[in-house]
Formats: structure tokens, sequence, C-alpha cells
């Protein structure tokens, strides 16, 4: 007799551009590669930029009456569909900010399922409500809510004395970086890579790299990716006699591309989740440089071996760490040599452990 599926359905609102659907989709992949087990995308919103090869369903309304009732038909038809459908498991990928609606999501809609919700930021007001009360009445009872980062996990507990709290890191697929492609600029620079929004502090960024030794050193600062402080930083650079010093490539489909030939790359962030851009990086063996933020980047930079954390927002220090990047050569040659092999437990084969003991799952 042929096992029953476990099936499993991942919410989001949406695959945006960011780090987050870079989370979900690879999520979604590692879930589906288990023998036994059926994973289907739910979005609340659009489906957008959904690869062909993913099985999903959106609940989007397009009804012309009004947003409340856009609202009311949309959790409608994703409350029919989860009771037909007999998930197993909810894995919830979803921001949670409107307590009303997440109150009507865990008590009404999620019944029947077993329900993980992650958290995917330091900033745990986009997941989880301020009062401790409501959150406790909302999650206590949910199967499990999974934090990228032990840093993050500990926040939670603390904050909210919950005790179905858990850490599973974000993972990649190492072996599509194994013969990554690069560009060819034809020259030395560094990479930053992210939304360029006031989060990323790309303009401080700039300012930092303007003080250091490597504009006169020909090595360019390269960012990679798009956003409502592109103009911003483009007047920084000119203001500064950088503009062909720091090169703006607009969004690309994949930003390893820019890794693979840089010297380094950098995370100025004012916080993270866990920094995804980091594993990539390291991915490409080019070592990382980054704020030692609340969460993330000190779980996955091994300090001299792979990279360098830098005390959390201070760019000064930044700018001294850029010009030992360049004027150490041994040290950033053994940083290169060790970057690859330092992130073999956040492969995907590593990660999957981790969550077929959560589910209980035996292949």
């Amino acid at each position: 007799m042929q096992k029953k599926k476990l099936k499993i359905a991942i919410v989001a609102y949406n695959l945006e551009v960011g780090g987050l659907t870079k989370v979900i989709t690879t999520l979604y992949n590692l879930l589906n590669s288990i023998d036994g087990v059926s994973v289907e995308l739910l979005f609340l919103d659009n489906n957008e930029g959904v690869d062909s090869n993913i099985s999903y369903k959106s609940f989007n309304s397009t009804s012309q009456k009004g947003r409340f009732f856009q609202k009311y038909l949309k959790y409608i038809r994703f409350k029919k569909y989860l009771k037909s459908t007999e998930f197993d498991f909810i894995i919830d990928q979803r921001y949670r900010v409107n307590v009303v609606s997440e109150i009507l999501i865990t008590k009404y809609i999620y019944t029947k399922e077993k329900v993980i919700y992650n958290i995917h930021s330091s900033q745990l007001k986009t997941y989880l409500p301020y009062s401790v009360r409501i959150t406790k009445f909302l999650y206590k009872d949910a199967y499990k809510i999974v934090c990228c980062s032990k840093a993050i996990k500990d926040l939670v507990k603390n904050k909210y004395g919950l005790s179905n709290v858990t850490c599973i890191y974000n993972s990649l697929d190492l072996n599509s970086f194994t013969e990554q492609k690069n560009i060819a600029l034809g020259y030395k620079y560094i990479v930053a890579v992210g939304r360029i929004e006031p989060v990323k502090q790309f303009d401080k960024l700039i300012k930092a790299y303007a003080n250091s030794i490597l504009p006169n050193k020909n090595i360019k600062l390269v960012i990679v990716g798009n956003g409502s402080q592109l103009d911003t930083c483009k007047r920084i650079s000119k203001k500064l006699n950088l503009t062909k010093k720091v090169v703006f490539t607009g969004v690309v489909s994949k930003p390893a591309l820019y890794m693979v030939n840089a010297e380094f790359l950098i995370l100025c962030s004012k916080y993270e989740g866990f920094g995804m851009v980091l594993l990539e990086s390291l991915a490409c063996s080019t070592p990382v440089v980054s704020f030692d933020v609340v969460a993330g980047p000190n779980e996955i930079i091994i300090p001299n071996v792979n990279g360098v954390l830098v005390e959390n927002q201070d760019f000064e220090s930044l700018t001294r760490v850029m010009n030992k990047m360049i004027e150490d050569d041994e040290f950033l040659k053994n940083c290169k040599k060790e970057a690859r092999n330092s992130i073999i437990r956040f492969s995907n084969d590593e990660i999957k452990k981790t969550w077929l003991e959560l589910l209980k799952i035996t292949e």
C-alpha cells in the first residue's frame, strides 16, 4: 500500500523582489525534494514573478466592490481551499502587522493544520504584535515558531516567553554556485547587493568608500540593486567626484554574477534577519565584511577566516576594514580560500535535516 503524501502549504503575500523571495522559493524546492512530500505555494496577493516550475495558487480578489469586500472574498476563498485540500502543515511566511487580520487567520482560517510561523527579521514588530498578551493568544498553540537566526530566536523567547520557538537557518543550494559564471567588468571592485532603501544605508557606504584608499587604487564600488534612494546615492557619488568609481547596475536576475570577481562584499544595513547575500557571496568564494548587527551576520561570518565583522553602525571602522582588506593581500587570499567551505553548514543538504526533524519525516 502506497504511503499517503504529506501535504505542505507555504503561505506568503507574494514574491516581491528581495531576499525573502529567495528564501521562500529555496524552501519550496528543498521541501519538494523530499520523498513523500507535496508542497504548494499559496499567495494572498498576486503571483507575479513565480517560476513556472512552482505549484501555486493565488487568492487575490479582482472584485470592484471595495477594499474591505475584496479582502473578505480573499479570505473566504482561502479558507475554503485549505478545508478542501487538507494540508498537514502550513508554513506561514507572511509579514504579520494587522492584529485583526491575524486573529481572523490564526483562529478562524488555520483550524485543522499544524501551523509553523516563520520570523525573518530582528524587527519583531514586522511579524509579531507588540503586546505580549496578544502574541501569546495568537501563537502559543502554534506547532512551531521558526526564526532564521539564533539571535532572533532569543529575542522572541525573551520578550514573549513562548516555549515553541526554534531556529532553522535559511539555506542555499551550494551546487548552483559550483560553476558560477561571472561578469568581466575589466576592473577591480568591491560589491554591495540589495534594495537601495534607507535600511541598507548605501548612501553612507558611498561616503565610507570615499574616505578609504580604494578610489585612489582604482578599486570601484559596484552597487547591485534598485530602490527609492537610487537618485540620492547617485547625487552623493557626483558630489564626491565618484561618478566613475561608484557603479550602479540596477536590478539584475543573478546578483551572484557580480560577486564572483569582487574583492569582497559589504553589508552595512541598520538591521538584518539573516543576510542571505553573505551566504551567496561566500558560496562564490568572495569574502564578506559586515556590521555586527543584532541578528544574522555574526552567525555566518567567522572573523578573520571568511571575512570581518565590524562594530555595529561604526562607519569609520568600516572604512578602516576596507583598507585592511586591500592592503593585506595575504589576509584577503586566506579569506577567499576559506569562504566556501565555511558555509557548508548552511547548505540545503544540512538544513534539510533540520526540517525533516521538525516535520517528523523519516526518509
